[in-house]
């Protein structure tokens, strides 16, 4: 018989389903307003605390990375297009960069996490 401990450190076995979730949340989160993603987020910086899988503690990081900096894009990208809105020549000018800048930012919010989850099933560390 094999000793456990050995076989253990041969393939160890990683519960990456908390990971999957945050990333599925943050995809849901479009459709629902963005209330998955800030539960995505808080379950993200609690799983973070618990574990010291370095591939788990990679894509919890990038996870929380990615909800800080979309968000503060979100933010930048909505006040400028309302400054924009509310001057009186450019309004129609304020409608298309809010329009643009949003899908750009939701683009490349839902191409990281298909990364993010495509890293977590290859057992890499989150780029």
């Amino acid at each position: 018989m094999s000793d456990p401990t050995e076989s253990n450190l041969e393939h160890p076995s990683t519960d990456k389903s908390m990971a999957y979730v945050v990333y599925v949340l943050y995809l849901i989160g479009f459709l629902v307003g963005g209330a998955a993603t800030l539960v995505g987020v808080v379950i993200a910086y609690l799983a973070r605390i618990r574990t010291s899988d370095p591939l788990l503690l990679s894509h919890y990081s990038r996870q929380i990375q990615i909800f800080w900096w979309s968000l503060l894009a979100f933010v930048i990208a909505i006040a400028i297009a309302g400054i924009l809105f509310f001057e009186s020549v450019a309004s129609l000018l304020g409608v298309i960069f809010g329009v643009v800048s949003i899908l750009v930012i939701t683009i490349t919010v839902v191409v990281l996490v298909i990364r993010g989850m495509l890293d977590l099933s290859n057992n890499r560390l989150a780029a």
